[in-house]
Order: structure tokens, then C-alpha cells, then sequence
């Protein structure tokens, strides 16, 4: 059986050498077709520090990445195991290319459905990452991968809206860059130095078929369609300052925005 830090040093030159994207795919369709090798990968061990974690962050890291096409018992038993142990559930595995944890990976897989103790266990750490910087630092940490995903309801994420930003402006803020990212999507720029619209006229003049129209593609026009879907619903749970002043908050249990409640 090949070694395993042999594999995870292959793999992590792979990432930071002068392999191209094929090369790279090849080397980890090689490595997750050996189980053995992927549980090997997930086992839980201890630091020099005293601190959990896996035999190897990285290869760990990339089944996360590739939950679709990994061996789904290897992928749940590792999903397992980053609810169970604070300090994995907090490893970024290679900080050259990513900021994001372990948890915060688990929380990409919209077809992954949460115990209510691991919801409980993501919320604690979601909290957690307001007070010292885990999770992810960007637009998109840990706060915008709760409030995109399916195990938690609508009426749940009207009260945690509030609770991930203390202050207007911080929560103003960040919805305003999730919507320019949904503005900017090199997608919608067609080739041109400009996409077709600008923000307003996305978010409200621009309906599913317009976008077909454009994209000509339907998985990418349902992607930029339900990141503005997302945006709406989170305008109607937590209004930006500006709009409180001018439109009273809607009822949640009126709203119903696409599938994502």
C-alpha cells in the first residue's frame, strides 16, 4: 500500500508546483480512488501541542472539496468527525490557498443534511468566530455559509441575521458585498469589460428568463439566480439601514424567496 505522506506531500506540491489543473486532477483521482488511503487520511491523532487532528488536513480538506464524486461513507464519516472535535472542525488545512475551514467546507454541500447537535456545534463556532478570527475572515465565512444552507429554516434564520452582526453598518456592509459579488460574477461579463447591468438593475429589473437569456446556460444562470434569491430573502429578514426608513419589514411567514426557505 502507497504511503500516506508520500501521497500528501504529492499532492500538496501538486497544489503549490507548476502542475497544471489537469495534472492535478489526475493525481487526486488516483488518491481518492484508494479508500484506504482516504479513511487512513481522517483518522484523528494528536499534536505535539495536545491538540486533535487528522493523519492529513490536506487530503481531509480535499474530500470536502469534492464531496460529489469522494466514496460518501469516507465523506460522512469525516463530516463526523469535524462535529465532534473543536480543534479539526477549526483546521484550515493549507492557508496558501484557502481561508477556510474544515467546518466552514462541510457547510458547502447543500445536499448534507445537520443533526440538531451538530446545527447546535456550527452556531457555537459561528458565535465563537465574532469574538477571535476562526472560520474565515471574508464575505463569504462561516455567518454566510449558515445563512445559505438548507438545514436551517427561514424563521431560524431571521433571528440569526441579527445575531451574527451587532451593529447596522458591519451587516450593511457585508450584504452589499454579497451583491456586488453576484454583480461581478466573471460570468456575467460575457467577454465584455462590463457585465450588462449594474447592481439595481439586477436586483430589480432582471428576472430568471432574462438571465437565461443572457447566460444561455441554465446551471449557471440557476447560480447567479439563487445567490440573488439569497440576497432578497436576507433584505427581508434583516433590512439595510436605508430601507427601514422608507418600507416596513415584511412578516417572515409571508415570504417565500425561490427554495431557500
Amino acid at each position: 500500500m502507497e504511503n500516506l505522506k508520500t501521497l500528501d506531500y504529492q499532492l500538496y506540491y501538486a497544489f503549490h508546483g507548476n502542475l497544471s489543473p489537469r495534472e492535478i486532477q489526475t493525481l487526486w483521482n488516483e488518491i481518492k480512488s484508494k479508500k484506504e488511503i482516504l479513511q487512513e487520511a481522517c483518522e484523528v491523532v494528536e499534536n505535539k501541542w495536545h491538540e486533535k487532528t487528522l493523519k492529513s488536513n490536506l487530503i481531509a480538506d480535499t474530500i470536502l472539496d469534492d464531496y460529489e464524486h469522494v466514496d460518501q461513507e469516507v465523506y460522512q464519516q469525516l463530516v463526523n468527525t469535524v462535529y465532534q472535535y473543536q480543534d479539526i472542525a477549526r483546521c484550515v488545512a493549507d492557508r496558501e490557498r484557502t481561508e477556510s475551514s474544515l467546518l466552514v467546507k462541510t457547510l458547502w454541500n447543500p445536499q448534507l443534511r445537520l443533526t440538531d447537535k451538530q446545527k447546535e456545534f456550527a452556531l457555537k463556532e459561528a458565535m465563537e468566530a465574532k469574538r477571535i478570527q476562526i472560520h474565515g475572515s471574508s464575505t463569504f465565512d462561516i455567518h454566510y455559509q449558515i445563512l445559505r444552507n438548507p438545514n436551517w429554516s427561514i424563521w431560524e434564520k431571521q433571528k440569526l441575521v441579527m445575531d451574527f452582526w451587532d451593529k447596522d453598518e458591519d451587516y450593511d456592509e457585508r450584504l452589499e458585498d454579497w451583491e456586488w459579488d453576484v454583480t461581478n460574477d466573471r460570468a456575467n461579463y460575457q467577454g465584455n469589460n462590463f457585465p450588462p447591468f449594474d447592481k439595481y438593475e439586477l436586483f430589480n429589473v432582471y428576472t430568471y428568463d432574462m438571465l437565461s437569456k443572457i447566460h444561455q446556460d441554465k446551471a449557471t444562470t440557476d447560480r447567479i439566480w439563487e445567490e440573488m434569491e439569497f440576497c432578497k430573502l436576507m433584505h427581508i429578514l434583516r433590512p439595510q439601514q436605508w430601507e427601514k426608513e422608507v418600507t416596513p419589514q415584511v412578516a417572515p411567514q409571508k415570504v417565500k424567496v425561490g427554495n431557500l426557505d
